[in-house]
């Protein structure tokens, strides 16, 4: 039986787009490229085209979302840029004579373009 979170997919963004009336967004944020996936596969069994009636972006490019029949847009993050701050604020941490100062650091996640994103073609919210 479908997880309920599978059920609101179908139910909340393909419902109305199979029966080719505006759905409540024009795209789809996943938090995990595993999650787009899923949506993916609710939109094949609605008949709903991605990216023509609705974008859908994953997130962390997993393996899988290059591969020639998935080609997902994903935002990556560097992994080995997080590793590289990880190392170093350790070795800080442990060369530091006494508690160490709070620093932060932003590393920029990056868009990677494929082929679940298109132009909204007019497509209006509800």
């Amino acid at each position: 039986m479908p997880h309920r979170g599978w059920i609101s997919y179908r139910t909340c963004v393909f419902h109305p787009l199979h029966q080719g009336k505006k759905s409540i967004a024009t795209g789809i944020l996943c938090i995990s490229d595993h999650f787009a996936l899923g949506v993916m596969q609710a939109a094949v069994e609605t008949g709903v085209d991605i990216p023509g009636q609705i974008s859908l972006i994953g997130f962390d490019d997993a393996s899988f979302a290059s591969l020639p029949k998935i080609q997902l847009t994903t935002i990556s993050q560097p992994k080995e840029e997080i590793c590289e701050a990880a190392v170093q604020t350790l070795e800080e941490l442990i060369a530091a004579d006494g508690p160490a100062p709070i620093s932060c650091k932003t590393i920029e996640p990056v868009l990677v373009r494929r082929d679940t994103c298109g132009p909204s073609g007019g497509r209006a919210l509800w």
